[in-house]
Order: structure tokens, then sequence, then C-alpha cells
């Protein structure tokens, strides 16, 4: 349950309060007016408004006590949007983490984090992921809550060689919307050997048990739909031609599938799919830039359907300082997303309910170039422009329609002077 981060959140928290140590607090207070083409994502119905987002930032970081090898970091960041045109979206986003890092010797060590996100699900486009992309939901209306927890432990075996072992649980919500629910929980273990400085080599096996929301239809009500996934991956980090670093993961993959039932009626089948995620890029870093390139592939659930979903995903980073003062970065990338979701009906001949399986196939392309120029020590301006594109939308072979948002941006950033204490 998302309880659960803010749980881990609360006590991180409770322990920093309670401890004495070296603690350093940082406040920041970010702005910006953003205007859209297309605000809320329609494809029938396409709005142009703007919107004032105030983002103050709260960061609390250190040492536990006297534990020197305890090491934490809490941060707080909620946005209030304010649109100019459109009544009754106004509202408070809110993000949370925290980390802890524990060693408990010169070779092994603990680590956790939480996180917590809550955005309106009309206001998507104020969840934009790092790639650039930002969110395709079934059902627009609602909150969208995203809560997750991590445990991580990792041991040097030796100079070349290293273990790590994670377990994780996600909850993935949506209050006052048709958009499905699901929870899940995961473990991975991963083990990887240094054949000289620049080539590293290993592999890793990971597990994921995801239990989807049990829903009401016409039909009656519906059982919750259960999905395992495994991978198996080859692990390879090689950095060559003046560092330049290629990373690749990747191998086979087996989705297990229970689909729900109506309450009361036999259950459909369960299927087996052998499929391959894989992350793979190429990047370098210089003193004035720095550069990616990424292809992934891998299993998402955040889409608001009852079954699970592969994400297929390409994107091209690049950033450069031009001179003391300005610094750009350019965006651009496509993904896919394709799902095979469970759903039932009713036969309208016989009144029977039967159940049946819909995919959709969902093309998204974007990018982005900004900009930001250092006004001094503390402050900074942001401006840019962005576009995004769902090029190619299918349910069962059907064309839906398309959809087109430019988008303007202007900002300032603030970072006070960090508190010590």
């Amino acid at each position: 349950m998302r309880i659960l981060a803010i749980s881990v959140l609360a006590m991180a928290l409770a322990t920093v309060s309670t401890v004495a140590g070296a603690h350093q607090f940082e406040f920041g207070l970010d702005q910006d007016i953003r205007v859209e083409s297309n605000m809320f994502n329609s494809s029938e119905f396409p709005v142009t408004d703007g919107v004032y987002r105030l983002l103050p930032i709260f960061e609390l970081s250190g040492r536990l006590g006297k534990l020197d090898n305890a090491e934490y970091t809490v941060n707080y960041s909620p946005s209030y949007l304010v649109y100019f045109e459109t009544d009754g979206v106004d509202g408070l986003d809110n993000r949370a983490q925290a980390n802890l890092d524990f060693r408990l010797s010169p070779k092994e060590t603990v680590r956790t984090s939480a996180s917590y996100l809550e955005y309106s699900s009309i206001r998507a486009t104020s969840q934009i992921n790092p790639d650039g992309s930002f969110d395709i939901l079934a059902d627009e209306e609602g909150d969208t809550i995203r809560a997750f927890v991590n445990l991580g432990y990792s041991r040097s075996m030796d100079a070349r060689s290293g273990l790590n072992l994670d377990a994780d649980f996600q909850d993935y919500a949506f209050d006052k919307s048709r958009n499905v629910g699901n929870k899940s929980i995961g473990a991975s273990g991963s083990y990887t050997h240094g054949w000289s400085p620049r080539l590293t080599v290993g592999g890793s096996l990971s597990t994921r048990y995801r239990l989807f929301d049990s829903q009401t239809s016409d039909s009656g009500s519906i059982n919750s739909s259960k999905v395992t996934v495994s991978n198996l991956n080859l692990l390879v980090f090689y950095t060559f031609a003046k560092d330049y670093n290629f990373r690749f993961q990747g191998g086979p993959s087996v989705i297990y599938t229970q689909p729900g039932s109506i309450v009361g009626e036999p259950a459909p089948a369960s299927e087996t799919d052998l499929t391959y995620f894989m992350d793979i890029s190429l990047s370098k870093e210089e003193q004035k830039s720095s550069y990616m390139l990424r292809y992934s592939r891998n299993e998402d659930a955040s889409g608001g359907t009852n079954g699970t979903s592969i994400l297929d995903s390409v994107s091209a980073q690049f950033s450069l300082d031009l001179g003391e003062l300005w610094q750009s970065d350019v965006v651009v990338g496509w993904n896919r997303r394709q799902s095979v979701n469970a759903f039932i009906y009713v036969d309208p001949l016989t009144g029977t309910p039967l159940p049946f399986s819909q995919e959709s196939k969902l093309h998204q392309i974007w990018g982005r170039i900004g900009f930001a120029r250092r006004l001094g020590e503390k402050m900074s301006a942001t401006l840019g422009f962005s576009y995004r594109r769902i090029a190619d939308y299918e349910i069962n072979d059907i064309d839906q329609p398309k959809q087109d948002n430019y988008t303007g941006f202007v900002g300032m950033n603030y970072r006070f002077d960090a508190y010590i204490f």
C-alpha cells in the first residue's frame, strides 16, 4: 500500500529529528509559465491554455549522529498550478523522496529508499518523464498516485567483483477515475566482475508479481488479474575511445498472465508470453558537454489498464555549456506501448458473459530544446520549446485520433544559502 511509502518517509524525518548529527537544510524556489496548444492532450477538443507553476523545494541531508557510515537525504517538492483560462483544474501536486545508505563494513552497504508522487490525471503533462515523454492514461479523470519502497544490499566480493540484491514494493493508484490500479512486489540479484579497467561483465535475475485491482462492470464484479514477470539479463559495461561509456543489460523474459474473471463465472485461460527486456546506452561526458543515446524495453504498468504493457523507448539527449553563463539541452525520443488487456463483455445475442483480449498500440514522439542562463550564484532563468505527438494509436487494429502539442515555457529558479546544524 502507498501508506507504506508515506510511513518510510515519516520515519526518515523522525529519525533525523531525534538523532544528533551534522545536517544540512537547503531551500529553493522555482516558478515557471507554460503555454500549450493542447493542454489536456485531447484528440477531439484540444484546449490552448497557459499555466503558472510555483515549486518550492525542501531538502535535508547529512549523517545520522556519530555514524559516519550512515548518510541520508530527504526532499519534498510540492507544486501548485494555476491555469489562465480553464476553471476547476487548479491544484497541488506532491512529490517526496527519502534515501538512506548505511555502510556495514568497507565491503558491504545497505540502502533503502521511498518515494511518493500525487498529481491530477487531467494534468498529465505536469508529470514529464526524464527522457522527455509524458504519461498516457486510459482515463484522464481523477488523481494518479504512485508510492515506491526499495531495500538493497551491495557487497564487494573482491577488488573487481560485486554482488547486488534488491527488493521493492510498488503501488499505482487512481482515485476517482476508471483507471485500474495495481500493486507489486519485486526482487532482483546481480553479480558483476571487472575483467579489465575498461570492461565489466555480469548477469542478473529478476522477478515481479503484480496484482491488478478488481473492477465493476455492467457484467458484474471482475476479480483481480495477476501477472508474474521473470527476466534473465546479461550485463556489460565498457569504456572506450576517450571515455565513451557503453552499457548493456538485456535478456529473455517470461510473462505469465492470469486474467480476471466475472465473479461466479469460469476463469479465462492463463497465458504465457516469451519476450525480451533490454536497456542499452552509449554516453560521453566532457567538461562542457554530455551526450547519450539509449534504447530500452521493459514491462510497464502505469497506463491505467488491467493488464501489463511492454514499453519500447528510444531517446537522444545532448547538453552543452555555451560560455560561462549559458547552457543548452536538447532531447528527442520515441516510444511504443503495447498491451493485451483481459476484458469481459456480454454477448448481445445470448446474454452470456465472455472474456476477450483487446490489444492496443500507442506510439509517441517528442522533442525539446531548452536554455538556462545563470543570473548569479543563486539564481538562474530557463526558457525553451517542446513538441509532442501521439503519432499512432490503435485498438484492435482500429486507428484512434492523433494528437499534437506545442509548448513554450519560461522559468526562474532561486536557491537560498544552505543551513548547517
